[in-house]
């Protein structure tokens, strides 16, 4: 099971999002901002940026678990694990990662 750590941002509810339309199951930690629980030593251990959102992925890449940041590293990790929301052709590719250049540098 994925645990994601994120709070009600535009950011934390990409990754939330992405785990609720692939299916995968996952345990939601959030992580209050206000009170600086990013901050926390033990969140940063997790993510030394402090930053969210944040998954743990126990059964990542040939069984090894993976930690990520950057929701847009994480939607298109979750995207490639499930196979789902990838374009199978050069040119779909391409639409796909402007698609998800705007979103990450253009929309909060």
């Amino acid at each position: 099971m994925i645990d994601l750590y994120a709070a009600p941002t535009s950011n934390g509810l990409r990754a939330k999002i992405m785990l609720d339309e692939t299916g995968l199951d996952y345990t939601l930690h959030p992580v209050n901002l206000l009170e600086g629980a990013n901050k926390s030593e033990e969140y940063l251990a997790l993510n030394p940026m402090g930053l969210i959102p944040t998954i743990i992925d126990p059964d990542g890449p040939d069984g090894t678990p993976m930690t990520l940041t950057q929701s847009m590293t994480i939607l298109t990790y979750l995207a490639t694990k499930t196979g789902k929301f990838m374009p199978d052709h050069l040119a779909t590719d391409m639409i796909f990662w402007r698609n998800t250049m705007s979103i990450a540098t253009d929309m909060t």
